[in-house]
């Protein structure tokens, strides 16, 4: 399942750190589905290059995240990730609204 989203970072957590890399659980509010399922809350791991604080808590991001086999969801790379400024939230809105 596909799915993107503009959310805000309300916590994360370190899950755990391998060979130069650290993954975290972020937990999200959702503020707008642009592809998927509309959901209020979500949660996914994200990897940083060690060492990371890992994501800004109250920042405002535009994330598109695959599902992994066991239904968490992920971060494929940390390029579909995007700070959440009006130019990127209005090219995103219209690239979900293409079929």
């Amino acid at each position: 399942m596909p799915y993107t989203a503009l959310v805000e970072i309300t916590g994360a957590e370190k899950a755990d750190e391998i060979r130069g890399y650290v993954r975290f659980r972020v937990h999200a509010a959702v503020i707008e589905t642009l592809k998927g399922k509309a959901l209020d809350h979500i949660e996914y791991f994200e990897t940083h290059e060690a060492p990371s604080k890992g994501p800004e808590w109250s920042s405002r991001v535009l994330v598109s995240l695959q599902e992994a086999p066991d239904g968490s969801l992920f971060v494929p790379d940390n390029g579909y990730v995007f700070p959440a400024n009006s130019a990127v939230i209005l090219e995103a809105r219209k690239a979900a609204r293409k079929p």
